[in-house]
């Protein structure tokens, strides 16, 4: 079953090309100034404005390929044991620890992970989360 299908569109059909060029400018109109509506004149502040010549037009299409989403979920007790592992028997867990706690690469993470870990400690020693900051504040604003 063919799930995409592929519109296709010939250049002729998009419209006009565009071919801009320099040209010198060029005065179209010119209306002198008049007293004659000075009374209707209302002063007002300096406002900026926006102005633009050309029309708002645009063309855009877009055909994309369907995502197919799936909703899965885990329920995670304890640890990413191995299959072999029954996290419940405490044996099973014990004999598990002994033989990672031997191996070379968990004792080099554990080297590196010390430094970074006290660090972390030492950071949140610097500061007293029991002092109050904002007691000066008064009370907090209410909706």
């Amino acid at each position: 079953m063919e799930l995409a299908y592929q519109y296709t569109k010939p250049r002729r059909t998009f419209g006009r090309y565009c071919d801009f060029k320099h040209v010198d400018a060029k005065v179209i109109e010119s209306i002198p100034s008049t007293d004659q509506f000075d009374h209707d004149y209302v002063k007002r502040r300096p406002m900026i404005g926006r102005l633009d010549t050309t029309s708002d037009m645009s063309e855009h299409e877009v055909n994309t390929e369907r995502l197919v989403t799936k909703n899965s979920s885990m329920r995670h007790v304890e640890g990413g044991w191995p299959k072999d592992v029954d996290s419940a028997e405490q044996n099973d867990v014990q004999r598990f620890r002994k033989k990672v706690e031997k191996d070379d690469e968990y004792k080099q993470a554990v080297k590196f992970l010390g430094p970074v870990a006290e660090r972390g400690l030492k950071q949140n020693n610097t500061i007293n989360i029991y002092q109050d900051y904002f007691a000066h504040m008064g009370e907090p604003a209410t909706t």
